[in-house]
């Protein structure tokens, strides 16, 4: 059994062993807020996100889109890294996905996908107006992320993008990627449009100096 009690920055912690109580102090662990919910996406489904926010205002806000076949809260590895580091993380589960409504793992469009986060993206802002907004999208997540900041860079402030489906790798026969482009016409065709590759690690950035129909510059 286990009692925390303090204030400021060193705690006491109670802990009892075998029936008796011990003491021992110990700085004082950085308090995390944990918050859940839901939201209307695209045709008024129901969406489920969470949210980890920092003790202070956050420094900038990490909206992550997680992949196929995944949900928000396989993500607590960034949680547990920024978090403390006074970032707040952002997180939803996709329509089909998790605690989401909607067929396990289906989408009729793919562009439901991005009007889903780009809901979600203007709710995220509107509870941070001041902060910055970073898109981190991992996998499938990192193609939707990419096809919100292509269409929406004027609301975009920045993106981080791990193992994103940009292109079709080396093993895949040009038969297929045939196949593949007749069949999946209503995903974006400019989602590659200005992306390019920095290092060895799946990341992709879109490049400086951008103009936006609304007049931004990427930076």
């Amino acid at each position: 059994m286990l009692e925390f009690g303090g204030k400021g920055r060193f705690s006491r912690l109670w802990v009892r062993v075998h029936g008796h109580w011990g003491l021992f102090l110990g700085i004082k662990p950085k308090v995390m807020k944990h918050i859940e919910g839901k939201f209307k996406g695209h045709k008024n489904l129901s969406l489920y996100y969470q949210s980890w926010l920092p003790a202070t205002e956050p420094r900038a806000v990490l909206l992550v889109v997680h992949g196929l076949a995944e949900h928000s809260g396989r993500y607590m590895n960034i949680v547990n890294h920024f978090v403390p580091r006074g970032y707040a993380v952002y997180g939803f589960d996709q329509r089909g996905h998790g605690k989401s409504q909607g067929l396990r793992g289906y989408v009729e469009r793919f562009s439901y996908f991005v009007n889903d986060l780009a809901t979600f993206a203007g709710i995220v802002r509107s509870e941070h107006p001041d902060a910055k907004v970073l898109i981190v999208g991992h996998s499938v997540g990192g193609t939707i992320a990419t096809a919100y900041a292509v269409h929406h860079q004027g609301e975009c402030d920045g993106l981080i993008l791990s193992g994103a489906t940009l292109e079709a790798g080396a093993s895949v026969s040009s038969g297929l990627i045939i196949v593949g482009e007749k069949r999946l016409k209503r995903i974006p065709s400019d989602i590659g449009s200005g992306i390019k590759r920095k290092g060895q690690h799946g990341l992709f950035v879109l490049p400086k100096g951008v103009t936006t129909a609304s007049g931004r510059t990427t930076i």
